[in-house]
């Protein structure tokens, strides 16, 4: 025995005793004297059926020859075994490479290419085995690969997308030494880490996210009782990213990543054995998303006081060889529910914490097999019922409440009756399922439980779509706005007007998390939650998915009710209605912190906060809203929009008779750089500044804003600024008061500490007080000043500029906008930039002023062209870059 072996013994001292004592102990049981659940024995393969008069096996592994064969490659005392798993009915021995030093308890065997590489204890280097003639029933040993310092090893882990191999439990080196493989057949030895003893270790390169390009080793520390992270992607400079310790360590022996790498699990050798507060098999959980900060969620277990050895995962399924309760299966879809599902009991002596029977499982091979390598009683060849190759899992699920039975959810014939059951099978099938179709109705987060914290909690990769019949062949053929299909926090069913009989609603309708670009919500009415902290209707956190056609309606939060965004969560909301959502504090319809949400064509109405942004508060990013309409929200600051130390970005939108008991009826501007352009601020109110008002550090850039009939109780009806560097331009501010006798400073008021200005933009009663050039107090010749409804600053006004308005054409034009003005329309049709939101001349040819005869003769030669240029760009009013019926319609529009 080496140095190397005693000090392995001394680690393990029951592990010698059991092989050299007890070896032969269970050999010539036959297999039905193995209890099992869900797994079938389809061979057997004792230590006697090998070569070597062998008296152990240890680890296993698997692989697949180019033609798709099978083989098991099986660690023995006195060698490798390589036995052909194909059929698995009938596994039968290949051919065995013998050990070229002495025997060893301890051997570990990795695949790269067309070689298996095996290392043990007691061996004069790695062993290359050449694989390419298997199919034919030969392997050959081709090379030993040493450095005449490392010649033996513990455990070997093999990177298949790097080309590297890892040797760990060295006699040479604590942690382990790195071994390029280049050329597969002659691989170099490399580098060593040492900063620490390992037992095992995993590494694997990143192609997405965070660390992609980055190749990253987990390592498991033995008796350091620590899980290691360190980025191996330069050889020559290994960083360690973390170290992490867990509860009631004892020896950190092995791990494996699920499929997402976002969890770890691993096993700790002896804390059954040795802890007095560990008495089952326990497996320990990290979630390593974040490699320099790894935490420790959780353990499970299934209640047996063997020890678990050696671990892998697939799929929802964590698949452990545990000593003398064998080959276990968990569940562990649902973190908190995990439980065993299947398992073969390979030693069925006892499940006593000894160091006897099962000791590695492979659970890889595209068949679905999995191979067992049991101590004492050599190869298990097993098929489980549970679907781990998941061949038979549908791409699409449907969901259909109304269904009389609940199907399996591959058609509406067959459709699940259970949203929640539909989204949990998503999440346990990495990625297998893409989408959800949801017919008409009610669906609950709770599945009846009434447990408040239940939420539909979306998966990344997956698209949610409701608005069906529930008989719909093609995706297309749904219509939300008949069918409704409503995700309810009303657990009870009796909420009430004015959110009464809320107290036992969901907390969060709908949640995500660290949900990518893949992830699509589209179709539903979101309506319910009732929270006393944030995001009643949806919550999300560094989340970026796709919300589209979704009504959030009626919830209730102290922050953000309809929706709430924090830690990166830069989501899209497409054609979204925030109505009627409440917030105790800032965002009724919702709130963005730390985020850069985007929500294009969305409307927020009747929102209201006791706080900032009765339609929407964002702090501390860039949200940014196109094509919004902000109308009759209230809130204390920013009726409509709060915009607090970020630089939110506003395009095309209107602020429509939003209040603000203090500030900014419209929107409220503090520490941040908004840039609002092309937009429509009408009917607002406020104590000051009922449009806009901006403090603090705020430098708000307007650019083309039409300010009409907003109205302050005390200062700046249009708009008001204290303590900032606004930067106006080409703007019209008309027909807003506030309490002081000045039309001037009823349309926009600077206070003394301003440093920034107006300029190129038409204010009613313009002195000249306000300085700026280019400015104008004539009157913008509105088309439409009352609207239908005969009521000023009602929201239905027509504040297109009418022909011969002295704002069209004197625009600032060295600040042209984003190309286009709040109807869609290109900007500088005629000349120069426009005042106001929007511009004039669409139709106007010749530039003339007028729609008339000779603009038709120049339409109908410009009729069926594309990229519209020049004088055929006027007539392109849907920027669409060809001049068809469509823009012929609006032609007629400005004709009249």
């Amino acid at each position: 025995m080496n140095n190397s072996q005693l000090r392995r013994c001394a680690i393990d001292a029951t592990v010698c005793m059991c092989i050299f004592v007890c070896s032969g102990l269970a050999v010539g049981a036959e297999g039905g004297a193995f209890d099992s659940d869900g797994i079938t024995l389809r061979s057997w393969l004792p230590l006697g059926d090998f070569p070597g008069g062998q008296s152990s096996a240890n680890d296993i592994w698997g692989y697949v020859s180019p033609s798709g064969r099978e083989y098991a490659i099986v660690g023995l005392r006195g060698g490798t075994a390589f036995v052909e798993v194909t059929n698995p009915s009938a596994a039968t021995l290949i051919d065995y490479v013998p050990t070229p030093g002495g025997a060893s308890i301890w051997r570990d065997m990795r695949t790269y290419e067309e070689y298996a590489y095996s290392v043990s204890e007691d061996g004069f280097g790695m062993e290359v085995i050449d694989l390419s003639d298997i199919d034919n029933g030969s392997v050959e040993l081709v090379n030993l690969v040493n450095d005449n310092a490392t010649f033996s090893a513990h455990n070997v882990s093999v990177n298949e997308d790097s080309g590297y191999a890892y040797l760990v439990g060295t006699n040479n080196a604590l942690g382990f030494v790195v071994v390029d493989l280049s050329d597969p057949a002659n691989p170099v030895i490399g580098e060593s880490w040492t900063l620490s003893d390992f037992h095992d270790l995993q590494a694997v390169s990143y192609v997405d996210g965070p660390y992609a390009g980055r190749e990253i080793v987990f390592g498991f520390g033995g008796w350091s009782s620590d899980l290691w992270i360190i980025d191996v992607t330069d050889k020559s400079d290994m960083v360690v990213l973390s170290r992490t310790d867990y509860p009631n360590a004892e020896y950190c022996h092995q791990g494996w990543l699920s499929p997402d790498r976002q969890l770890l699990y691993t096993n700790d050798e002896l804390d059954e054995l040795n802890n007095d507060d560990i008495t089952t098999t326990t497996t320990h959980v990290f979630d390593v998303r974040n490699l320099e900060n790894p935490v420790h969620v959780r353990t499970f277990s299934n209640g047996q006081t063997s020890i678990d050895h050696n671990l892998m995962t697939r799929g929802r399924y964590v698949i452990q060889a545990n000593y003398t309760s064998g080959l276990r299966i968990f569940d562990v879809c649902d973190l908190f529910s995990a439980h065993e599902v299947a398992y073969f009991d390979t030693h069925p002596e006892s499940n006593n914490p000894e160091f006897e029977g099962a000791w590695g499982v492979y659970s890889d091979l595209p068949s679905g097999i999995i191979l067992v390598s049991d101590i004492n009683r050599g190869l298990f060849v097993l098929e489980t019922d549970i679907d781990l190759v998941q061949e038979n899992i549908p791409e699409v699920l449907y969901v259909n409440k109304k269904a009389l039975t609940t199907g399996d959810g591959s058609s509406w014939g067959e459709a699940l009756t259970d949203l929640q059951e539909a989204i949990e099978m998503a999440k346990c099938t990495s990625g297998a399922i893409t989408e959800i179709r949801v017919a008409a109705g009610v669906y609950k987060p709770d599945g009846g439980s009434g447990s408040q914290p239940a939420t539909f909690d979306l998966v990344s990769g997956l698209s949610i779509y409701g608005g069906f019949a529930g008989n719909e062949a093609l995706l297309e053929d749904r219509d939300p706005e008949a069918n409704l299909t409503v995700l309810s926090g009303d657990l009870a069913g009796d909420d009430g007007e004015g959110f009464a009989n809320t107290g036992e609603n969901s907390f969060n309708v709908v949640g995500g998390v660290d949900l990518d670009a893949t992830t699509l919500l589209d179709g539903f009415t979101i309506i319910g939650g009732n929270t006393s902290t944030s995001g009643a209707g949806i919550k999300l956190t560094n989340s970026s998915l796709t919300i589209r056609r979704c009504r959030i309606v009626g919830n209730q939060a102290q922050r953000g009710a309809g929706t709430y965004l924090s830690d990166g969560s830069n989501a899209t909301f497409e054609q979204c209605v925030f109505e009627g959502n409440a917030a105790g504090i800032n965002g009724g319809g919702g709130e963005s912190v730390g985020s850069n949400p985007t929500l294009t064509d969305c409307i927020f109405r009747n929102n209201a906060a006791g706080s900032g942004g009765g339609g929407f508060a964002a702090s501390f990013g860039d949200a940014s809203f196109v094509r919004c309409v902000f109308e009759q929200n209230v809130a204390n600051f920013g009726g409509g929009l709060n915009n607090a130390t970020g630089d939110a970005i506003v395009e095309r939108c209107k602020f429509l008779l939003n209040i603000a008991s203090v500030f900014g009826g419209g929107m409220y501007n503090l520490q941040g750089n908004p840039r609002i352009e092309d937009s429509l601020f009408v009917g607002n109110l406020a104590d000051s500044g009922g449009g806009m008002y901006s403090r603090f550090d705020s430098a708000p850039v307007v650019l083309n804003a039409t300010l009409f009939g907003n109205q302050a109780s005390g200062v700046g009806g249009g708009m008001f600024h204290a303590d900032s560097t606004p930067d106006i331009r080409s703007s019209v501010l008309w027909g807003n008061s506030d309490a002081s006798d000045s039309l001037e400073s009823g349309q926009i008021f600077f206070d003394d500490d301003v440093d920034g200005g107006i300029n190129y933009s038409c204010v009613e009663g313009w002195l000249g007080l306000i300085g700026g050039v280019g400015m104008i107090g004539d009157d913008p010749m509105f088309r439409d000043e009352i609207g239908d409804d005969g009521v000023f600053a009602s929201g239905d006004e027509d504040l297109r500029l009418s022909s011969g308005s002295p704002s069209v054409n004197t625009g600032d034009e060295d600040a042209l906008s984003l190309g286009a003005d709040l109807d869609g329309h290109a900007r500088i049709l005629c000349d120069r930039i426009d005042m106001g939101a929007f511009e004039s001349g669409i139709g106007d040819g010749d530039c003339d002023g007028d729609v008339d005869l000779s603009d038709f003769g120049t339409l109908q030669v410009c009729f069926g062209t594309t990229d519209a240029v020049d004088e055929c760009l006027n007539y392109d009013t849907d920027l669409d870059g060809t001049i068809d019926i469509a823009d012929f319609a609006e032609f007629i529009s400005a004709a009249k």
